[in-house]
């Protein structure tokens, strides 16, 4: 009879032990640190892929890109990207100088995806702080009158330095 309390006890034991390492797993899970990818889409439609860029703080001119094409984009898409980031468009290769446009904006969901393009000449158009797509708000936007569409030449990243980053 003792025998057969022991082996209860050792098997709800064990049971208890998986439960709880599944829980570890799945807590770990759920609070992920987002490294993310920004992706810049070009063609008549603005939905061909041009290039994929690791979210990471820097600037990514276009010009001095083996993989990404220097004035052939016209729409981006953020893919587990965190929230409080910066990303900034600019027709200008050096990230610096002003052009025609400079484009830029701030996620504010974690993490951020967009599930279809977004086209930077719709999103031109919007005042700072509305909506361009779920999860990015406007913060400021210069443009000269000329062409967004394919002229996108350089894109800077600015993660937040907070906990998720």
């Amino acid at each position: 009879m003792m025998n057969v309390y022991r082996l209860i006890i050792l098997s709800s034991s064990l049971l208890l032990l998986a439960a709880g390492g599944q829980q570890a797993v799945g807590a770990e899970r759920s609070d992920p640190v987002y490294q993310g990818r920004l992706e810049i889409y070009g063609g008549n439609e603005g939905n061909a892929l041009n290039c994929s860029l690791p979210f990471d703080n820097g600037n990514f001119p276009f010009k001095n890109m083996e993989d990404c094409n220097n004035d052939n984009a016209s729409a981006f898409k953020l893919i587990d990207v965190p929230s409080a980031a910066f990303i900034t468009f600019f027709d200008a290769p050096d990230c610096a100088s002003h052009d025609n446009f400079i484009i830029k904006m701030k996620t504010v969901k974690h993490p951020t995806n967009t599930e279809t393009p977004v086209d930077l000449t719709a999103a031109s158009k919007k005042n700072p702080n509305e909506v361009i797509a779920p999860g990015i708000i406007m913060v400021n936007t210069e443009n000269d009158q000329g062409q967004i569409k394919d002229k996108l030449s350089c894109v800077k990243i600015e993660r937040s330095t907070g906990p998720d980053s």
